[in-house]
């Protein structure tokens, strides 16, 4: 005769909670069997609320009934939490102890249970998300700047559509590439976020969360992720940034006399033309009233024509191709011309080739410079 062996096979929680999620609830009925426990509980007024929410939908129903203490709401948060046979009180509605979770779950994957009783205020919640989570691995990439890679290897890193359009998540399912270039309206598409891409890989376990299509190429992060992704955009969006504000920064350090500046104001920022540069100031001091009054207006009318929209257009679709032009060496020097009687005197050579270099043009033709000094303060 064979000994009877008992085996204990208890339910898989996630398993189970999502066939009690299939058990024929409609809204309408699922709502009516969370207002039985109202009912049950001796609740005068039930309050129903609700918000679309920016497509991330909540409903409350809210009650006066006598509430419940933090041990009574545990176990009502069981499923199966009442005997099925047990004598009930004439108002009690329900029976298996499964109505309020079942309908719930029904229509959400997050439920969460508020209740007052002695003025103490108890929580508890089902999340369906936590049960079923599996690892999404996550893997930011900056691309190198433009600067830092040859043509060819910086147009084969953009893309047929673009740096700008690119940028963004990249949806793996499976190591099979779903989704790509898509903030999830997390933030905009920008040019400083251009260099970003962010890659997300997800376990085919996970397509009743993310809202996997049947061709496999539509696919939604539920709540608790975008979360965490929104989190890691602002961490990797400022590294993304800094390459560009780094080398803004550098730029700004090496000229300290620009010929153009960067105006910072209640309107917004601006260039415009610096007039305290030592060619502009003595340009102009060579000139009577009138001719200094036509060349304001020609310099107003060269801001303020300025292409920014063709040169932004520019930048941002083919940075590489954006040069820079050279002026030639014999405008170099009648500039040097000009603004040498400004060179403090009381400097030493080197110094005052620094003081040059600071300023532009000189700041771009560094050996020119350096001659031109030589050749004129290096017997003093």
């Amino acid at each position: 005769m064979h000994k009877k062996k008992t085996i204990s096979l208890s339910p898989s929680p996630k398993n189970l909670l999502q066939s009690l999620r299939d058990i024929g609830y409609s809204l309408e009925t699922a709502v009516a069997d969370i207002i039985d426990n109202s009912i049950t509980a001796g609740a005068s007024m039930v309050d129903i609320r609700f918000d679309w929410n920016e497509a991330s939908p909540w409903v409350a129903i809210i009650d006066d009934g006598h509430g419940m203490d933090n041990d009574t709401l545990i176990e009502s948060m069981r499923f199966g939490s009442i005997d099925p046979r047990q004598v009930r009180a004439e108002n009690d509605l329900g029976r298996f102890g499964l109505g309020m979770k079942t309908a719930s779950i029904s229509q959400c994957r997050l439920f969460t249970v508020v209740s007052k009783q002695n003025d103490k205020i108890n929580i508890c919640e089902w999340d369906l998300d936590y049960l079923a989570s599996k690892k999404v691995k996550v893997q930011p990439y900056i691309l190198p700047h433009h600067n830092k890679v040859s043509k060819e290897d910086y147009k084969k890193y953009g893309g047929r559509e673009g740096y700008l359009h690119n940028q963004g998540f990249y949806i793996y399912r499976n190591n099979r590439l779903i989704i790509k270039g898509s903030w999830f309206r997390l933030i905009k598409k920008e040019e400083l976020n251009k260099l970003i891409r962010i890659r997300v890989d997800i376990p085919n376990t996970l397509d009743h969360l993310w809202g996997i299509d049947v061709k496999k190429s539509k696919a939604i992060p539920p709540k608790r992720v975008k979360d965490k992704l929104s989190q890691i955009i602002h961490r990797i969006s400022d590294k993304g940034k800094r390459v560009y504000r780094r080398r803004g920064s550098k730029l700004a350090s090496k000229v300290l006399v620009p010929a153009w500046e960067r105006i910072i104001s209640d309107n917004g920022i601006s260039y415009g033309i610096n007039k305290l540069h030592p060619l502009v100031q003595s340009f102009s001091e060579g000139l009577d009233k009138k001719g200094q009054s036509v060349f304001n207006d020609i310099v107003v009318m060269l801001e303020n024509t300025f292409p920014k929209d063709v040169f932004f257009n520019d930048v941002a679709s083919e940075p590489e191709n954006v040069k820079k032009n050279v002026i030639p060496d014999e405008i170099i020097i009648d500039i040097f011309e000009m603004v040498k009687k400004d060179v403090p005197k009381e400097m030493t050579l080197e110094k005052k080739i620094e003081w040059l270099l600071e300023r532009e043009p000189f700041s771009s033709y560094i050996e020119l410079t350096k001659d031109l000094v030589k050749k004129e303060f290096g017997n003093e």
